[in-house]
């Protein structure tokens, strides 16, 4: 299966809202945030999305806050992205690999899920730090 990764709109936010996965709804509620309302506003700072896609199945929407010394990026992941399992995180692998930033990338999450971790190392993150219920990644160079 072909997983792409486009730049995304309004309507890929709306496809996957749609189709939001348990422990992406599961991490929202844990750091006390809507996902609806944390995509409204990046939508308002006109932050760089993208939606990554498998045929016309959305799998993620991701995009990148500006924190002045660093990007820290957020997702939301539809239970089609981990359906897929590996494709998608390769693919989206390959995608940071070819994306210019001018900042090193950061992600946090307070995810309960115990796979979180493991996704973000395949993603090519490393743990830098934080405690057990909110770990910091940075995407290794």
């Amino acid at each position: 299966m072909m997983v792409r990764v486009l730049p995304a709109n309004e309507r890929d936010a709306a496809r996957v809202l749609a189709a939001i996965s348990q422990q992406t709804l599961d991490e929202f509620e844990v750091a006390g945030t809507d996902p609806a309302k944390a995509i409204q506003n990046a939508i308002a700072r006109q932050e760089r999305m993208f939606v990554s896609v498998t045929g016309e199945t959305p799998l993620t929407l991701f995009g990148f806050a500006d924190y002045g010394g660093y990007l820290s990026m957020w997702t939301i992941a539809t239970k089609a992205f981990f359906d897929l399992g590996a494709p998608g995180v390769f693919c989206t692998r390959r995608f940071f690999r070819n994306l210019d930033l001018a900042k090193p990338l950061i992600v946090v999450t307070t995810s309960p899920h115990p796979d979180t971790d493991r996704w973000l190392r395949l993603l090519g993150f490393d743990l830098i730090g934080g405690t057990p219920e909110r770990r910091e990644f940075r995407l290794a160079c």
